[in-house]
């Protein structure tokens, strides 16, 4: 395991900025072995499996993402899968217990998917998790998807002439038709932006480095720049802003409606729309006085299985207020938002 090692060794010099030795250590260990990325990555994962689920009260509440072998999954037919369970019974492992779910009329049980999935969507997913029956019940019903749908569509914030134009409404009924009257590939296919988490880009760049005074090195030293963009939505159309160096476990707690009385970075206010293609435009004040910023993004998915969780750079624009001239910046070394959800904003959206 000498090469692991020497590899760790590599990634703490790169976190202080000491990328010339942290490069050196990585040739050194990728000589030993090829795969030693491989072996650390696998050696971080299990490591993240380790940790104790994070409450609401503690310092971090960014849910870990599940780790799946999204190859595998994605070679699995679902819809053919569940349709098989159709029949399939909840049985109870330890027969000398009481039933419990078991004895429950469907109905009841979708009742209970349609409340977690209102509360938690995360546990009915779970829920349904659990055995055959639960899956189809959960997955193949229209029930629950009719339920995230009217929770999630109707605080999309669409233009009023966008939505005129395009018949989009407050009821969802009248828009089913479009996805095949199938709340499942509405859910699946119609881009929405998230409120029970928080969006982060990080951005990482290198820059070489001046010498020491007296120092007698070949080569300026190379150090790696880290940054952060962070973007909080809300049902009211407004959205929050922050760039900074600052890592997501010390500013996710802070990037609520009341971040002024938390801390003294500048958060910046703005309001969102979105289309129906998933085009999001964000126009909002910043650093500079008298002009208007506006970011401009388009809702994707990072996989199969990670839908709408995605936000991708169009371009990033800056109009003078007294001049309405508009101009943009450069984009090519920013990356893209991913969602991150966070326990303790389930109150604040």
């Amino acid at each position: 395991m000498e090469a692991l090692t020497v590899f760790q060794v590599g990634v703490s010099k790169e976190m202080v900025g000491k990328m010339s030795d942290a490069i050196e250590n990585y040739r050194k260990a990728e000589k030993l072995d090829k795969d030693v990325e491989k072996l650390y990555r696998a050696k971080i994962y299990a490591e993240s499996q380790s940790v104790p689920e994070n409450s609401k009260d503690g310092e971090i509440i960014i849910e870990k993402p599940i780790v799946l072998n999204e190859k595998e999954v994605a070679k699995i037919d679902a819809k053919k899968l569940l349709s098989t369970f159709k029949n399939s019974q909840i049985l109870i492992k330890n027969q000398e217990l009481p039933p419990t779910i078991s004895i429950l009329p469907d109905d009841v049980i979708l009742l209970i998917m349609e409340y977690l999935a209102e509360i938690d969507t995360p546990s009915w997913i779970q829920f349904s998790l659990c055995c055959k029956k639960l899956s189809h019940l959960g997955f193949c019903t229209s029930d629950v998807w009719r339920k995230l749908c009217f929770l999630t569509f109707p605080y999309q914030n669409y233009e009023p002439e966008v939505a005129a134009l395009n018949g989009i409404t407050k009821n969802q009924d009248k828009i089913v038709g479009i996805y095949d009257n199938s709340w499942y590939n509405m859910y699946r296919q119609r881009p929405f932006i998230k409120f029970n988490g928080i969006y982060i880009s990080i951005v990482n760049y290198y820059r070489e480095g001046g010498k020491s005074e007296g120092s007698s090195a070949w080569t300026n030293p190379i150090r790696m720049i880290t940054y952060y963009r962070y973007l909080r939505f809300y049902k009211d159309g407004s959205v929050l802003k922050l760039l900074t160096s600052d890592e997501p476990t010390s500013i996710v707690p802070k990037i609520n409606k009341n971040w002024k009385e938390q801390t003294n970075l500048k958060v910046y206010k703005g309001t969102w729309y979105i289309t129906p293609e998933g085009n999001i435009s964000i126009k909002s004040e910043g650093s500079v006085k008298n002009y208007l910023f506006i970011e401009n993004l388009s809702i994707k998915n990072s996989s199969k299985l990670r839908k709408h969780n995605k936000l991708s750079w169009i371009n990033y624009e800056f109009m003078d207020n007294e001049t309405t001239e508009l101009y943009e910046f450069d984009i090519k070394k920013e990356k893209p938002y991913i969602f991150s959800r966070v326990k303790s904003y389930k109150d604040d959206i």
